[in-house]
């Protein structure tokens, strides 16, 4: 059997529900953008095979695709949680937890757990880079009357995107769903990267112009 071929491995995986070679017709799927197929076969297979890397990591992607965030992280945990290394899952994790707006602590584990597979990976030591700069532990100083009134002062600004990574989206996975996920956690950025791949496809020119003006007023509004 030729496993590049979609014809040939259609009428396995119809004889072999159980076959562990279900991402390969799964990822074929969903390079076709045929998303409700991919789900399918994903669904099947990770069924009797439910720590299947690959099949897991195809699964997160037709999840991204289709707008779904929180069930490609939950598949993405998974894979961080098996003994296989897997670079490209542990990469995704951390921008979907991004996405998602998990708490820094979580973005930060993340984002290590990709240096211990590539120690030279250079969008996981930036990022960690800025959050340990910005989350890090500082002396106190002043009174507690000028710390307090710091304190409130930094509270009172709203959180500004601009430090994070851009999130390198693939035009399979940027959706108008995932500019909303953005939008809303305050990543007015990665937002408009999504919308520029989203414009490169072809996507409704009068919502992207209304989405991408809305993120420009916004960017100004949030800038210190």
């Amino acid at each position: 059997m030729d496993i590049h071929n979609k014809a040939e491995l259609e009428l396995y995986f119809a004889d072999h529900l159980d076959t562990i070679l279900f991402p390969v017709l799964a990822d074929i799927y969903f390079t076709e953008e045929d998303h409700s197929r991919a789900r399918k076969v994903c669904e099947i297979g990770l069924k009797h095979h439910p720590n299947q890397v690959e099949g897991l990591f195809v699964f997160a992607n037709v999840s991204l695709a289709e707008g779904q965030i929180t069930e490609a992280e939950r598949s993405l945990k998974k894979i961080q949680k098996s003994e296989v290394i897997h670079l490209q899952g542990a990469v995704l994790l951390a921008q979907v937890q991004e996405a998602l707006g998990r708490a820094k602590n979580t973005i930060r584990k993340s984002w290590e757990a990709v240096l211990k597979i590539d120690a030279n990976h250079r969008q996981a030591k930036k990022t960690l880079e800025t959050l340990i700069g910005q989350h890090g532990v500082k002396v106190k100083t002043g009174s507690p009357e000028e710390r307090a009134r710091a304190k409130e002062k930094k509270s009172e600004t709203p959180p500004i995107d601009e430090h994070l990574e851009p999130m390198s989206i693939s035009p399979k996975l940027a959706t108008f769903t995932l500019v909303s996920v953005l939008k809303n956690q305050g990543l007015f950025h990665q937002a408009l990267e999504v919308l520029s791949v989203l414009e490169e496809k072809g996507g409704d020119p009068e919502r992207l112009a209304k989405e991408k003006q809305y993120l420009e007023d916004q960017i100004k509004i949030h800038i210190p």
